[in-house]
């Protein structure tokens, strides 16, 4: 019997850093991180409503037994096309998975046992693995060509660990690793070569193993071929197996049964516990970007049994199970991962005979029926549209987590920022309301004090929305909340539009010169938010004796690009006068006398010479008058040949700074550099 406490928990405290949405050791969160398996959902309003609800991606296999049921050379692309439209059509992104054998490539006596579903067993190796390996090129190919640019993650096989599906004879966890391991070798490379060829970017990862064996997973990282060709690894991950529910598996564990609650929080094997374990090996493998190596979830609920249980579509509990599991993935950067999942894909859209949904018929029995009626959505996909669609929270547009999170127990919660907001998630998970939580934003950028707080419960399905006003304090937000028994609580504060602007840097940042010498400064100036108006540049500070350029002097940004423009600091050299020393004036007189009274003038010529003779005396008496001693005013000491004075001494010797400046209307970015004169 569930337990519901009346009594209300007051006074908690949530805090959020968001480090003014700029820093570098914030954690990226790719766009499209949500998804889910296809099953057997189908129409395009079926996929229109996942896409609303905040669902980006859709795992699908690849269907080659049926494609290639014929033989490898004719391929019958009707078992693929038909969807890959409807998922193109409706903006979603397929994640292929590359399972199945055709019956020709399978041993003539199956090593499969035949399913519980009375599906034909189309999951035994390949007899020929090289053959089955041209036929994923054949894939890509056809995809690259008939699809451009839909199909970007594909993922081999799909629980290759289980004996049920990927069947070998004689059976044995260590030949199905091998066997698997040769079936990565010889499929990845070639289809990214194939990939390459067709100029299309794709991604390749595996294991998607299910058990989490070490020795499975370091097997893959560690292979030579494999680890090189390893862009993500996949995993999946459930709490429960038919024993617990068996067991009467309930949401808080009253009565002494296991309880839903705490496998979910489990240190040890939670989500969060899993993921983080799973991340520390990823780290140490042998791929070329083992510290950044994108690990996916491709399948995950709260149980894998084919039957319905306490909480997987329970209008009460799915959404606190699913909105906590995406919570504490997110998390798990603040304790060991080295990022966070790069996709979480729900299991699954619609799996009417194992009661797996998002979409179905809403009845008392909540089996993911899909008729008689009219599907609708299902409590957990209102978990994820709260979270993801952009009229919530926007996690589908991708985003960054904040530099820390506090969420205080009983809550559960995370946050989480993107382009156009700042995003809180509380859960409160137990029987009693939480009430005057004070949550705080600490560093939020420029954000807006008007939010808005939706509430998801078994009574707000949808989410019900209501504004929230902050109090704005030293770079801070605020504002108490409540988080009633087994709800959600989302708080949407918008990030205020950043109005069009430039930035401007200046390289290098100063320069050493002598006088006479120029020095050159790169300018550069980047727009903000679309800015794509004309900008002049200027400089000031220079001294008198330097000029100050830019050239161009006027920059036109384009919105997306920086430009940039070169300003040249030019100073002057010294120039030197004609006055000389005394010293030099008799030798200078001397020379001046000698060269008009030669030996032995001419007597005609005796009346001229004296004439200039005796103007040259003049002149070097005006010459002593006019400095050539050593007077009282203090004598110099230059030796012969040796200048006293100088008419422009040049850029005297010094450090000055120059001011650098880009303006456009009202907006002003100014650079300080330094010109060093020796």
């Amino acid at each position: 019997m569930l337990v519901v406490f009346a009594a209300t928990i007051c006074g908690a405290q949530v805090t959020i850093d968001y480090g003014d949405r700029a820093s570098g050791a914030a954690k990226p969160i790719a766009p499209g991180v949500l998804g889910t398996q296809l099953g057997f959902l189908q129409g395009t309003g079926a996929l229109n409503q996942l896409k609303q609800g905040g669902f980006s991606k859709i795992r699908i296999n690849a269907q080659l037994a049926n494609i290639y049921a014929h033989g490898g050379s004719n391929p019958d692309w009707t078992a693929i096309d038909p969807l890959l439209k409807q998922l193109q059509s409706a903006g979603l992104k397929p994640l292929i998975v590359m399972g199945f054998t055709p019956g020709w490539l399978q041993p003539t006596v199956t090593p499969c046992p035949t399913t519980v579903l009375g599906v034909s067993p189309y999951y035994a190796a390949p007899t020929d693995i090289g053959r089955w390996a041209q036929l994923t090129v054949q894939f890509v190919r056809h995809v690259d060509s008939a699809f451009p640019g839909l199909v970007s993650d594909y993922e081999i096989w799909n629980e290759p660990d289980l004996p049920s599906a990927l069947c070998v004879s004689p059976d044995s966890d260590t030949l199905r690793r091998s066997t698997y391991l040769q079936m990565y070798d010889a499929a990845a490379p070639a289809m990214k070569a194939q990939a390459q060829a067709d100029g299309a970017g794709i991604r390749v990862g595996g294991p998607a193993f299910v058990r989490l064996s070490t020795t499975w997973l370091n097997a893959l990282l560690n292979d030579p071929v494999a680890s090189q060709n390893l862009d993500f690894v996949s995993y999946h991950f459930y709490l429960g197996y038919t024993e617990l529910i068996a067991a009467g598996m309930n949401w808080d564990g009253s009565g002494n049964h296991p309880s839903m609650l705490q496998l979910t929080q489990d240190p040890s094997h939670g989500f969060a516990a899993t993921f983080k374990s799973i991340s520390a090996l990823v780290r140490a493998g042998k791929q070329p970007n083992a510290s950044s190596t994108p690990i996916y979830l491709t399948e995950y609920n709260d149980d894998s049994a084919f039957e319905n249980d306490c909480c997987r579509n329970s209008p009460q509990f799915s959404p606190l199970f699913n909105t906590m599991v995406v919570s504490d993935m997110l998390n798990s950067v603040y304790s060991g991962a080295q990022n966070v999942p790069g996709n979480m894909t729900y299991f699954a859209a619609s799996v009417d005979i194992g009661s797996f949904c998002l979409l179905g018929i809403i009845d008392p029995l909540m089996d993911c029926a899909t008729t008689p009626g009219t599907m609708q959505p299902y409590p957990q996909y209102y978990a994820y549209r709260m979270l993801a669609a952009p009229q919530f929270l926007n996690l589908a547009a991708g985003g960054n987590m904040p530099l820390s999170v506090s969420v205080p127990q009983p809550l559960i919660g995370t946050a989480f920022y993107t382009s156009s907001n700042n995003a809180v998630v509380l859960v409160n998970p137990t029987g009693s309301d939480v009430a005057n939580v004070t949550v705080t934003l600490n560093n939020p950028g420029n954000a807006s004090t008007a939010a808005t707080m939706y509430l998801l419960n078994a009574a707000n399905l949808p989410p019900a929305s209501s504004p929230l006003s902050l109090t704005s304090s030293n770079n801070s937000l605020s504002a108490p909340v409540t988080v009633p028994a087994y709800s959600v609580v989302g708080l949407s504060v918008p990030a205020q539009p950043t109005p069009p602007s430039f930035t401007a840097a200046v390289s290098p940042q100063s320069a050493t010169i002598s006088p006479g010498q120029k020095a050159q400064f790169t300018f550069t100036v980047a727009p903000v938010a679309g800015f794509n108006q004309t900008i002049s540049l200027t400089c000031s500070g220079a001294p008198s004796t330097a000029s100050c350029a830019a050239s161009p002097s006027s920059l036109t940004l384009d919105g997306s690009h920086p430009a940039s423009a070169t300003f040249t600091v030019t100073t002057q050299a010294p120039s030197m006068a004609l006055l000389l020393p005394l010293r030099l004036a008799p030798w200078l007189a001397a020379g001046i006398f000698g060269f008009l009274l030669p030996a032995k003038p001419h007597p005609a010529r005796r009346r001229s010479q004296r004439f200039w003779g005796l103007l040259a005396m003049a002149l070097v008496l005006g010459l002593l008058a006019c400095g050539g001693g050593g007077g009282s005013s203090g004598g110099s000491n230059n030796g012969p040949g040796t200048p006293t004075g100088s008419t422009n001494p040049g850029t005297p010797a010094g450090s000055y700074t120059l001011t650098l400046t880009a303006t456009s209307g009202s907006t002003s970015q100014s650079t300080p550099v330094t010109v060093v004169v020796k």
